[in-house]
């Protein structure tokens, strides 16, 4: 039987395997593996109008990932610590309070986004290990951009005040 968070681990290298043109028949692919068949999707995160949450259902999880590389990530992964198991009949769920989403971005200029919170995912506990459940609670996310990028622009205040 493979860790959970190897499959998270496998999941990370699928992502970076991918290819500018990966299509919908790939991503449908890369979610089958990793995702049950009726599997949910839940972001939570607040914003300055008050707490969201948004669920969507396997149909859409292929979708989600191929949109996130759409609007310029050219790289995506997560990392797991301190994540804390526990056993049930028919599932795993895996509690990791100090998660962080890394997605690097190459346009309109490379920005790495580390956005850090709490996931929860509920794997089946059989050979495919695939998630039934996905939570994750963002609570909070930092944008890193190059200093020789800022340095390029020192001169430019108004460029500054759009990196900002």
């Amino acid at each position: 039987m493979v860790q959970p968070e190897y499959r998270i681990y496998e999941m990370n290298k699928r992502l970076q395997s991918r290819t500018e043109d990966s299509d919908n028949l790939w991503w449908d692919a890369f979610a089958t593996e990793f995702f049950e068949d009726d599997a949910t999707l839940t972001l939570s995160f607040c914003l300055e109008d008050g707490p969201k949450r948004y669920t969507i259902g396997r149909t859409l999880i292929p979708r989600y990932f191929s949109t996130v590389f759409e609007g310029g990530v050219t790289d995506l992964y997560y990392i797991l610590k301190h994540s804390k198991e526990s056993y049930h009949n028919s599932s795993i769920t895996v509690d990791c309070d100090q998660c962080t989403m890394v997605t690097q971005h190459g346009k309109p200029m490379f920005t790495k986004v580390c956005t850090e919170g709490r996931l929860i995912l509920e794997f089946t506990f059989d050979d495919l290990m695939r998630i039934k459940t996905w939570h994750f609670t963002i609570r909070q996310y930092r944008e890193l951009v190059p200093r020789s990028i800022l340095a390029m622009h020192a001169q430019d205040p108004q460029v500054l005040d759009q990196l900002s």
